[in-house]
């Protein structure tokens, strides 16, 4: 008989924050989706979903040059584009 895993609620929960599906949980823990599908009728995890993680990551820019030298690059271009009358 294969050695059972240990699995604590605090840790499943945790996979569920992170936006974990049961098949990835299951493919996380080494068990069936059977075994995942049976832990979920845990009293502490029934009703229990994966919180839906948004496609984005917001970025705070901690380097204002990068935007400088992006307004440097677009005024060169603009220089260059403009026609000499």
């Amino acid at each position: 008989m294969a050695q059972q895993v240990q699995v604590t609620i605090p840790q499943v929960l945790g996979y569920l924050d992170k936006g974990m599906t049961r098949k990835e949980i299951s493919e996380e823990l080494g068990i069936s989706q059977q075994d995942v599908k049976r832990m979920f009728k845990h009293e502490e995890l029934k009703g229990k979903q994966a919180k839906q993680q948004p496609g984005f990551v917001i970025v705070e820019s901690a380097d204002a040059s990068a935007a400088t030298n992006d307004d440097t690059f677009q005024e060169e271009h603009q220089e260059q584009e403009q026609p000499n009358y």
